[in-house]
């Protein structure tokens, strides 16, 4: 059997780099007109719960049920949470280089039971 060789992360060189890149993040509550018309296609409940409305590179998927739960009142579904990190962390690489690095952790590492795993010591390793 032939196995392929995966890919390895890159990092944008410096130049690449955006230096107005903004980690304050303002919440308003007026939403454009496109925000709205997704956030009510979205929320409106047609379609199948399993739809597939996000994939990440390292295999991250976020079905719809779990975007539904962005409702207000819901209770949040860790895979959600799971896709932003998969967001947050990709964009980490176009950081301007004078700033702090972050990683952000997926919901996983809060679990006692994940933490005593054979999963974990190898993802650690």
């Amino acid at each position: 059997m032939i196995s392929s060789r995966p890919k390895r992360s890159q990092t944008l060189p410096p130049v690449l780099r955006s230096p107005f890149v903004v980690r304050a993040v303002e919440i308003d509550s007026n939403l454009t007109k496109e925000e709205n018309i997704k956030s009510n296609w979205l929320f409106s409940l047609c379609g199948n719960p399993a739809d597939n409305l996000f994939h990440s590179i390292n295999g991250q998927r976020g079905e719809r049920y779990m975007f539904e739960s962005l409702y207000p009142g819901e209770f949040l579904f860790s895979g959600t949470i799971d896709c932003f990190v998969e967001v947050l962390n990709y964009d980490e690489r176009a950081r301007n280089l004078d700033t702090h690095a972050c990683f952000f952790f997926k919901t996983a590492v809060l679990d006692p039971a994940y933490m005593h795993s054979e999963a974990y010591v190898l993802s650690c390793m």
